[in-house]
């Protein structure tokens, strides 16, 4: 009488399990045609930035925002149906929203606490006396 071990088929099933799991899926096929990538992304760039600019007057912003608009000949609807056609493809949205940081750390940098901010380096340094080194063969006084 054969015997059969039920490991080995466990184990590969688990194994095929784990492999179709791990497969990343291609984003959708957009089913209808959208503004390209980099009209999307100028003209995100440009309404984040006339945001942080105009806060908290938000009637100036929707102002500047129709502007912005015009400008980039792009309908707020263009914008919303990018986001909703390719907002599944990780792949370009996270490309296009690192774009969008880069500019906003180009225009607002990030100052740590204490740390001297570039336009201040030259005041601080013109601001502090500077003392000239004891030569080593002498010893400092005490008061």
């Amino acid at each position: 009488m054969r015997r059969h071990n039920l490991l080995p088929c466990a184990l590969l099933a688990a194994l095929a399990f784990a492999w179709a799991c791990s497969e990343e899926l291609p984003p959708p096929e957009p089913d209808r045609s959208t503004i390209d990538e980099r009209a999307f992304t100028a003209t995100l760039s440009d309404l984040v930035v006339a945001r942080i600019q105009l806060l908290p007057d938000t009637a100036a912003y929707t102002r500047r925002a129709a502007e912005i608009l015009r400008e980039h000949g792009v309908a707020e609807e263009d914008l919303r149906a990018f986001v909703e056609v390719h907002g599944q493809n990780d792949d370009l949205m996270t490309r296009s929203y690192a774009r969008v940081s880069a500019r906003l750390d180009t225009l607002f940098p990030v100052v740590p606490p204490g740390a001297v901010e570039p336009g201040e380096e030259r005041a601080v340094e013109e601001a502090a006396p500077v003392e000239e080194p004891a030569p080593a063969d002498t010893v400092p006084a005490v008061p």
